[in-house]
């Protein structure tokens, strides 16, 4: 095994944070990564978003040092960890992984799970098992240390994954996928402890997820993959407020398409845009201007009630916490979203009005 000098040093190792710079990645001749740049803040956790396909696994599968690029580097903190040319071994980079299928040995208890990291560095067999004893009492898991996984529910392999993951004190935390397998209540219950655990241990980490509100509920930032580049950084308000293109706009959540004029330049972040002949004041992100002539309304940026645009019920979905209305305005179709039970039937008539709107950069 290898000595402590050998391997990345890892002193300080929640100081350091991640930079990647002009990544690019080819499997079979493929392109799945195409200079790929951004860098991650100490204690920062970002979330990827991006269709199938977009490179996030494969990105994962970088930092963690199971695939080499073909140009680019990937530092962590002060250190090179990946480039064409060099690759520090997985087990040596201090980063943990928290895998979409738990991927716990069904041999070892929870204990002997969690302590595993740290008998590969060259803890002592008691003293491994002292620390993540330590680890599972601080994650509440504690009384199940003597169990193993056929033992346990899925939020509970799940939170044994996690506590594994920090067993070593790593540098980076990547998470792919960690809820997909969950139900919705395990699901937003191990959001929480994995949001709330990051930030205690003061890592930097790496969310992947298909779910928007979960990737917006657990990141600092959101970054957009599509088709091995990266369309967006941001917090979750600005990819869900103020998406780039079509691709953030699609993955960012729903929304309706309406054309306009802008009759007043924004200011103090109000405008007045024209909608079908009637004109309405509505909050507005920093892209529009004043040529401006097509914006995005999110379900939930209006108002229905007695006045502004005469709209038709044609379809509505109830969500429990919320109605999800599709109105017929003119020759346009727009989803409205009102908090509550229903209130209108399909066939009613209402009326709209936009109270916010963002710039459409998506093109025709």
């Amino acid at each position: 095994m290898a000595k402590q000098d050998d391997r990345v040093e890892r002193a300080a190792p929640l100081s350091l944070a991640l930079c990647v710079e002009n990544l690019s990645v080819r499997i079979n001749h493929n392109q799945i990564l195409k200079d790929l740049t951004f860098e991650v803040a100490p204690g920062e956790l970002l979330a990827i978003l991006g269709p199938s396909g977009s490179g996030k696994t494969t990105l994962l599968n970088v930092l963690a040092g199971f695939v080499q690029p073909e140009q680019g580097t990937v530092r962590l903190g002060d250190t090179i960890i990946s480039s064409p040319d060099h690759v520090v071994p997985s087990d040596q980079r201090g980063i943990g992984f928290v895998f979409q299928s738990y991927a716990l040995w069904p041999h070892l208890n929870v204990l002997d799970t969690v302590a595993y990291p740290l008998l590969r560095q060259g803890e002592a067999r008691a003293h491994a098992r002292k620390q993540a004893l330590e680890i599972l009492t601080r994650l509440g898991l504690d009384p199940l240390s003597r169990r193993l996984p056929h033992e346990l529910s899925g939020g509970q392999q799940q939170r044994v994954g996690l506590a594994r993951a920090l067993a070593a004190r790593p540098r980076l935390l990547l998470f792919d996928e960690p809820t997909a397998n969950l139900d919705e209540f395990w699901k937003v219950d191990l959001q929480m402890e994995i949001r709330q655990r990051q930030r205690s241990w003061g890592a930097t980490g790496l969310y992947v997820s298909h779910h928007v509100p979960e990737a917006f509920s657990v990141a600092d930032r959101v970054m957009v993959l599509a088709q091995g580049q990266v369309r967006q950084i941001g917090s979750p308000l600005e990819i869900y407020q103020e998406p780039e293109d079509k691709v953030v706009a699609d993955i960012s959540g729903s929304y309706s398409l309406v054309d306009g004029v802008v009759e007043s330049v924004p200011r103090s972040g109000t405008a007045v845009v024209n909608l079908m002949g009637q004109s309405f004041p509505v909050s507005i992100n920093q892209g529009i201007a004043a040529d401006t002539k097509k914006f995005i309304y999110r379900p939930e940026w209006g108002m229905i009630g007695d006045d502004g645009l005469s709209a038709k019920v044609v379809d509505m979905r109830f969500q429990g916490s919320f109605v999800d209305y599709f109105l017929q305005i003119d020759d346009i179709q727009l989803q409205h979203r009102q908090l509550g039970s229903p209130t209108l039937q399909v066939g009613e008539q209402t009326h709209w009005k936009p109270k916010r709107l963002a710039r459409w950069s998506g093109g025709n």
